[in-house]
C-alpha cells in the first residue's frame, strides 16, 4: 500500500537528509495510481502517459526519468504544505530556516532518489512485476490457493509497514499533539474533521466511479484508498492555499 512507503525511509530521517523530499520519493511510484483515478484522458502517444504508467515509475530507467520529475512536484506540494500544518497541529510551533543553498539543493535531490529506491527495492519483491518476483521462482510459488510467496510479502510487509507508522507517530505524539491552549486543540479538531470529511468523500466518490460488478475484494479496497488519499491531498492543498493567502509574508519552508 502506497501509504505505508515512508516507514522505509524513517531510519534514514537524519544528518543533512531531508525528510520532507524522503517521503515524497518514497510515495512518487504509485502517484500514477492516483492520477489516473483522475481519468485523466490518455493514450499510448500522449507525452505525459508515462507518468500515468505504475509499471513505468517502477522500473528503469522509469523510475529516474519518470519517478524522480514526479517525486519533485510532490516535494514541492509537501513543502507548501509543512508551514500549515505546523499551524494546524496543537503542540508544534513556526520554525525559521535559513535560505537554500547549492549544497541544500543537492541533498534535496539525494533524497527524493533515495525515498524513490526504497519504494522500487520494496516492491521489486512484492509486485508480480517486481524485478525479485520475476527472477526468483520461489516468489512466484503459490502458499494457499493462489497466493504467491510474492503477494503474502506483500500483505506482510504492509502490515508491518503499517506498524512501524503508527509506533512513530505514537512515540512523538507529544512534539505534535500535547498543548495546553483549548484554542490550538479545537483549531486542529476543526482542520482533522476536514481532512477526514474530505477523505472520506475522496473513497466513497473513487470507490463509485472505478467499481463494476465483477470487482474483488482488493480492488474495492485499494480503490478506497486512492479516493481517501485523494481527498485528503485535495483538503490539505485547498487548506494551505488558503494559510498562504491570509498569511503571504510567511517563506515556503524547506
Amino acid at each position: 500500500m502506497t501509504f505505508v512507503h515512508p516507514a522505509a525511509v524513517l531510519p534514514l530521517m537524519r544528518g543533512p537528509l531531508v525528510p520532507t523530499a524522503l517521503v515524497a520519493g518514497a510515495l512518487a511510484p504509485d502517484l500514477p495510481y492516483f492520477l489516473r483515478a483522475l481519468r485523466i484522458p490518455v493514450s499510448a502517444q500522449a507525452w505525459w502517459e508515462p507518468f500515468l504508467n505504475a509499471t513505468t515509475t517502477h522500473a528503469w530507467p522509469g523510475a529516474v526519468t519518470v519517478a524522480m520529475p514526479l517525486a519533485l512536484v510532490l516535494y514541492i506540494a509537501l513543502a507548501a504544505c509543512v508551514r500549515p500544518a505546523r499551524w494546524a497541529l496543537p503542540a508544534t510551533s513556526e520554525a525559521t530556516r535559513e535560505a537554500p543553498t547549492l549544497l541544500w539543493v543537492v541533498w534535496v535531490v539525494l533524497s527524493l532518489a533515495l525515498g524513490v529506491l526504497t519504494h522500487v527495492a520494496w516492491d521489486s519483491f512484492t509486485h508480480s512485476d517486481g524485478w525479485f518476483v520475476e527472477n526468483v521462482a520461489a516468489l512466484r510459488t503459490d502458499v494457499v490457493g493462489s497466493l504467491t510467496w510474492a503477494r503474502l510479502l506483500q500483505h506482510l510487509s504492509t502490515a508491518l509497514g503499517l506498524v512501524v507508522l503508527v509506533a512513530f507517530a505514537w512515540r512523538h505524539r507529544g512534539e505534535w499533539l500535547v498543548s495546553s491552549d483549548p484554542r490550538r486543540r479545537a483549531r486542529f479538531v476543526r482542520v482533522a474533521a476536514v481532512l477526514g470529511g474530505a477523505a472520506v468523500v475522496g473513497a466513497v466518490a473513487v470507490a463509485l466511479v472505478l467499481h463494476d460488478a465483477e470487482s474483488g475484494v482488493a480492488h474495492v479496497l485499494s480503490s478506497t484508498a486512492i479516493g481517501a488519499g485523494l481527498g485528503a491531498a485535495a483538503a490539505a492543498v485547498g487548506l494551505s492555499f488558503l494559510w498562504w493567502a491570509v498569511r503571504p509574508d510567511r517563506r515556503l519552508e524547506r
